[in-house]
């Protein structure tokens, strides 16, 4: 192989390789090091040895016997020998002068030092880079022994020169030896080690592997295959890479998801720094993922969680996009068209910032829903199974079979997107899902595949079922004000290339709703900034709260419809309230069928379309069968191309592109009808993770009404949600204050005399085990302080009274306060809010004491609800809970016998009693079961009743 190679991996492939390398030759105690500063150390050997073999620059075998450090110096662009070796040491230089500072950070000076980079030394003895860069090491060294030195400073400065150069001689004393591993080493070494090479695709093209399958294995069926993974790699580039803005009811065409996506801000794991998401999924796939040659510590994989419109799709495309453009823009065959898309692509990411990546990827995307609906709960049909069937479905080859996929991503690097796990809610199915995808993963690692896998869902509802030790969890935070502002300046753009009047006008609005405190909230998603741009089309103002941007929005689309000239125009000018009513219907039986196991991707078919327009006919009195059959069909007619947001669907049937617009007229509809209806229907959903969004654009609606006792009733529906609610333990696991939460974040109520109960209400979220979401809860409290003093008042006084509380309330309070200095110096937060951090407890209250579990009474209980044929079950219930208390969690087929168990509603309900007598004294325990077993519980498809529909 040549040196060219080595640039092409660029430096954090670099870095693997020489990694790699290092191991292979040195032996498993060379331990990479993770992401992020590493104080110098790449590579560390801590207190082992290291035994180097003769070559032709070390005569001598030697042995090394302390700590060695590596360090890596990559350099992207060659320039000549001469300065390619300045360079080179120079990076020597100013780690020597790091790490001999008295005042650096980074420890103890190591005993062994290797510098290893892609740059060739030339060879010549004494003159040569290689010898000159030794020398220059050994002369550092030798300086600063010279009691000489400072004879040139002037003398006022003399003694503190010495004294400091002295201590650089001091602490550079433990060096012992150093080794450089130039790019003519690294290029000999991968030649004596195969293996290592054919692990990094840098050094191949595609086009290479798939010209000549017989690189992965003699037995694939190269025609087939390599014909296949190409043409879907060529065909997707351009079919996959449109956003249509109808998709958000909106029509026009649809424009290059490079034009469109923005690198939006993320939140890494408990680190809690500021980040942005294309860039971190990008920067973690030019790592090599292959176990056993990685340098990224598990988890490798991603779960990317955002609400309701913050574009995970759209980025989940993107990154796909992007990976299919590196993938193909090298050597294999492709058209003009396609050659242009390559080049866009690329000059997105450097827009962006981000650097196009090195290592490239056979990227897939695949949507869980629809795999859902495939799989059902069948274990024999695996996601690999899928994706060969999809493979094969859009290449029109012969079927691919799964072994042969399996060899492919053995052996060349590939990025998994698993978009849309939130939309599958029915209990059995997402448990069956979940095990699929965990498998998959499993599966992926122990046959040592290069694989970044990247799952995406809303937050509410994702109880981090996905292994921690396989999957890291990201969250997509609110977009700040300047990037919504960019945002909308963009889609604005795209929408209307060329009307710059409309396009000023436009973005005046934003930036008049981006200044004003009342309305700034609503430009915290791309969905809902592009929404704001349609609606300043037409509107002078936007609505303050998130339901009145939503419904809008449907009235600015509904009346661009009605000004149309056409005959379909006119009809849905006189028939307003119809097409409105059925809009509604629609939205919330498509809500309803989409939390059952075969409507995960729920749409109406065209017989099914019909029949509610039947009944919204007959319901206003119209006669549909004789007198109004033509009125009838023409509203099914302008189905067919748009009626309003309901639109016809790629595979058939019609519904809603945008799920958010399918839960606006579900609440629409739920909260049609006299309050005393409405109530009840509201906290039938409220518990659920599939019905939230539903809930806050109810909740959102009768809020924005003018009406108090509106206002009233909905806050008084949060503060009792969990009162007689015995079927999902609502007393001990309340989702109240979560629910509150997420009305004090959705921004929707300013009365402070409601404000002030669900502020309150949220905060006793701090009294539950495993009660809340650290980021998301934390970003909430943030949110709602930074809107006044008085909000802010009441999260200091909850911080406070957590504080004076039991060990959870404490421990939950603190790891608060944590994220709110993490996420406040990522985010910038003001200091009033930073502030939150500081409050402390009440110290002239004394501490409460500690609640004590009664067994005894647990058991008792059990005990004595037992019937006959009941006695076994409820004494097996009884080991079983102890059991998971002392085990601190549940081991073999205990998870699965206690769901069984509480199939029974009876059942909820008497361990319910049951855990009342140890559920304060048992925090652990009552945290594994919140975390285990009550989502099941919430996700159980709602009963609304008939008068709903």
């Amino acid at each position: 192989m040549e040196n060219d190679d080595l640039q092409r991996l660029g430096g954090v492939g670099f870095q693997d390789v020489v990694a790699a390398l290092a191991i292979k030759v040195l032996g498993p105690q060379i331990r990479p090091m993770g992401r992020g500063r590493d104080g110098g150390r790449d590579m560390l050997v801590s207190d082992g040895v290291i035994v180097w073999s003769a070559d032709e620059r070390h005569p001598k075998a030697e042995t090394w016997d302390g700590t060695t450090i590596f360090q890596v110096k990559h350099k992207e662009t060659l320039e000549g020998t001469q300065k390619d070796a300045s360079s080179f040491w120079q990076s020597i230089k100013t780690e020597l002068d790091e790490w001999g500072d008295p005042d650096s950070t980074r420890g103890d000076v190591p005993h062994y030092l290797v510098f290893a980079t892609n740059i060739p030394l030339t060879p010549v003895p004494g003159s040569g880079g290689f010898d000159t860069i030794n020398t220059n090491i050994q002369r550092y060294l030798d300086q600063l022994n010279n009691e000489l030195a400072e004879d040139d400073v002037p003398k006022s400065a003399r003694e503190e020169a010495r004294k400091r150069r002295r201590a650089r001689r001091d602490r550079m004393k433990r060096l012992r030896k150093w080794r450089l591993w130039d790019g003519n080493q690294i290029v000999g070494l991968l030649n004596a080690h195969d293996g290592v090479r054919r692990a990094f695709n840098g050094f191949l093209t595609a086009g290479d592997v798939l010209a000549d399958l017989s690189m992965l294995s003699t037995n694939v069926n190269q025609a087939e295959l390599g014909t296949a993974l190409e043409k879907h790699a060529r065909s997707m580039l351009v079919g996959e890479r449109r956003v249509y803005f109808d998709e958000a009811g909106y029509e026009g065409h649809g424009v290059p998801v490079e034009d469109v996506a923005i690198d939006l801000p993320v939140l890494v794991g408990n680190r809690q720094t500021s980040d942005h998401v294309i860039a971190f999924a990008l920067e973690r796939g030019e790592r090599v993922l292959k176990p056993g040659l990685t340098t990224v510590a598990k988890p490798r994989h991603l779960v990317l969680t955002g609400a309701p419109g913050n574009g995970k799709s759209t980025v989940s495309k993107f990154l796909t996009h992007a990976y299919r453009a590196v993938f193909l823009g090298e050597d294999l065959e492709i058209g003009d068209d396609q050659l242009k898309t390559v080049a866009s692509t690329t000059d997105a990411l450097v827009a962006m910032g981000v650097r196009v990546p090195k290592n490239r990827r056979w990227p897939m995307n695949i949507d869980l829903a629809r795999f859902a609906i495939e799989q059902g709960t069948a274990d024999s049909y695996s996601l690999l199974h899928w994706i060969a069937t999809t493979l094969t479905g859009k290449t029109a080859s012969k079927d691919i079979p799964r072994w042969e996929l399996w060899e492919w991503l053995k052996h060349w690097p590939s990025f998994i997107v698993l978009d849309g796990l939130d939309e599958v809610s029915e209990p059995s199915v997402r448990k069956a899902l979940i095990a699929n995808l965990e498998t998959f993963a499993a599966e992926a690692e122990s046959e040592r595949c290069d694989m970044l896998i990247m799952v995406t869902t809303r937050p509410t509802g994702y109880q981090d079922e996905l292994p921690s030790e396989a999957f890291e969890r990201i969250d997509l935070t609110d977009l700040a004000v300047n990037d919504a502002l960019r945002y909308g300046q963009l889609v604005t753009k795209l929408r209307l290339p060329d009307d710059e009047a409309r396009q000023d006008r436009i973005m005046s609005q934003l930036q008049q709703a981006a200044q004003d405190d009342r309305t700034k909230h609503l430009l915290r998603t791309p969905l809902q900034t592009l929404i704001m741009s349609i609606i300043a089309e037409s509107a002078k103002q936007f609505a303050p709260s998130r339901y009145e941007l939503f419904w809008g929005y449907y009235s600015t689309i509904a009346k661009r419809e009605q000004n149309k000239n056409s005959s379909l125009s006119r009809l849905l000018r006189e028939h307003a309230l119809e097409v409105l009513e059925l809009h509604r219907r629609v939205g919330l039986l498509l809500q309803k069928e989409a939390e059952t196991a075969t409507g995960t991707d729920a749409v109406l078919s065209p017989l099914e379309l019909r029949n509610e327009a039947w009944k919204v006919l007959a319901e206003a009195e119209y006669e549909p069968e004789t007198r109004d059959q033509e009125l009838l069909e023409r509203i099914v007619k302008t189905a067919t191309h748009r009626l309003v947001l309901l639109t016809p669907r790629p595979g058939g049937g019609f519904g809603f592109d945008v799920r958010s617009l399918q839960e606006l007229m579900a609440a629409f509809a739920l909260t049609t009808g006299p309050l005393e209806e409405t109530i009840p229907r509201l906290r039938r959903i409220a518990p659920s993770p599939h019905w939230r969004n539903t809930f806050l654009f109810a909740a959102g609606r009768l809020f924005t009404e003018p009406q108090p006792y509106q206002q009233r009733a909905i806050t008084d529906l949060v503060l009792t949600l969990d009162e007689d609610a015995p079927e999902r333990f609502g007393s001990m696991f309340p989702v109240g204050p979560n629910v509150a939460a997420d009305i004090i974040d959705d921004g929707m109520i300013a009365v402070p005399k409601f404000l002030r109960h669900l502020v309150a209400h949220a905060m006793s979220a701090l009294n539950e085990p495993a009660g809340f979401e650290l980021t998301g809860y934390t970003r909430m409290l943030m949110s709602a302080a930074a809107t006044s003093d008085a909000v802010r008042g009441f999260v200091a006084d909850g911080l406070r009274d957590a504080l004076g509380g039991p060990a959870t309330s404490r421990e939950n309070a603190e790891a608060i306060q944590g994220a709110i200095t993490d996420i406040g110096r990522a985010t910038g937060a003001c200091t009033a809010v930073l502030g939150l951090a500081s409050v402390r407890r009440d110290a002239s209250k004394t501490l409460p004491a500690e609640p004590v579990a009664n067994w005894a009474a647990f058991s008792d209980t059990l005990h004595e609800y037992a019937e006959p044929d009941t006695e076994n079950a409820m004494h097996t219930m009884d080991g079983l809970i102890q059991d998971v208390q002392a085990a601190g969690g549940f081991r073999d087929q205990q998870l699965g016998d206690l769901v069984a168990f509480l199939d029974e509603p009876d059942n909820v309900i008497i361990l319910g009693e049951a855990l009342c007598h140890v559920a304060a004294g048992s925090p652990r325990l009552m945290a594994i079961l919140r975390q285990n077993v009550l989502p099941g519980l919430w996700r159980r498809p709602v009963d609304l009743g008939d008068d709903s529909s």
